[in-house]
């Protein structure tokens, strides 16, 4: 199992159509085999019963010896197919489990994202699908670095605001404060012109 997990995705594809090509080419050639015999078995059924003086009961023991050969190789065939399926299943499902389990882990820190933890990460060992991972990795590293900049923006503007606002209130007390002195000295100039 160690050695189909150091495997990449690509790898384990190519394991998969070269397994089912060899299994194909294997059961294709035992039945070629199998055509062959039945085939050169009843050219000398054939023979046989047309050469003279060949009894019908050797005949038939000729037959029944082809027809055995051809249920063996049938059988053989019909194994090797069913033990083919079964490996090339069993690659299916090790190479399933393998996506499942990072798209799985994916999922998990999308889940985390959203509710809020930006140090989440996924974990991940594998070949293709970790360049992808490392991917969403190296993007949710710039997303919190971008967050936590906007963060301490906001905090000195909302610094900025308040030291704003105090100059305001310090610049609208001073208008006030020459507006009444102007009307002060507007009076005064007032009562010295009468």
């Amino acid at each position: 199992m160690d050695f189909l997990r150091s495997l990449n995705l690509r790898q384990r594809f190519i394991g998969l159509v070269v397994t089912f090509c060899l299994v194909i080419f294997v059961v294709g050639g035992i039945g070629l085999y199998g055509m062959g015999v039945s085939h050169d078995g009843l050219r000398e059924l054939y023979a046989q019963m047309n050469a003279s003086g060949t009894p019908p009961a050797a005949a038939k023991e000729r037959y029944d010896q082809i027809q055995s050969e051809y249920t063996r190789v049938r059988n053989i065939e019909i194994a090797g197919l069913a033990a083919a399926v079964g490996v090339i299943a069993l690659f299916a499902v090790l190479l399933l489990r393998g996506i499942m389990r990072a798209v799985d882990s994916v999922r998990a820190t999308l889940a985390g994202m959203a509710e809020g933890d930006m140090t989440a990460r996924v974990v991940y060992r594998g070949g293709e699908l970790k360049r992808l991972i490392e991917s969403l990795n190296q993007t949710t590293d710039k997303l919190q670095k971008v967050l936590i900049e906007v963060s301490g923006a906001s905090t000195h503007l909302a610094a900025a605001a308040e030291e704003l606002s105090a100059v305001t209130v310090e610049a609208d007390g001073n208008v006030k404060k020459l507006q009444l002195e102007t009307d002060q000295v507007a009076t005064a100039m007032n009562e010295m012109s009468t």
